[in-house]
């Protein structure tokens, strides 16, 4: 972390649901090695928990972006319908100038 960063140390209520879900994670390597951070079984619960949360906020903004990505969808192909639908509407020979 560079001396930048600002850190904030927040206490988080933890469920027995929650505690169970970060010992599965803590045994399975291979989700491990997808989380960001590098953390292994042997890594602090703080550190599994920060990489857990940090990999969630990657998800949200990948969500959101996958969100934002369809709206553009939609606005170019309903752009394009009109545009069609506009043509089609058009008499014959009034194209404009080729």
């Amino acid at each position: 972390m560079s001396s930048t960063q600002k850190t904030r140390r927040l206490s988080l209520p933890l469920s027995d649901r929650d505690e169970a879900d970060l010992e599965a994670l803590r045994r399975a390597p291979e989700v491990l090695e997808t989380l960001p951070g590098n953390v292994s079984e042997k890594s602090s619960d703080a550190a599994l928990l920060h990489a857990v949360v940090e990999m969630g906020f990657q998800r949200i903004r990948e969500f959101h972006m996958d969100l934002q990505y369809a709206h553009i969808a939609v606005e170019i192909q309903d752009s394009r319908d009109s545009r069609r639908k506009r043509a089609t509407q058009r008499p014959r020979g009034t194209a404009g100038p080729q």
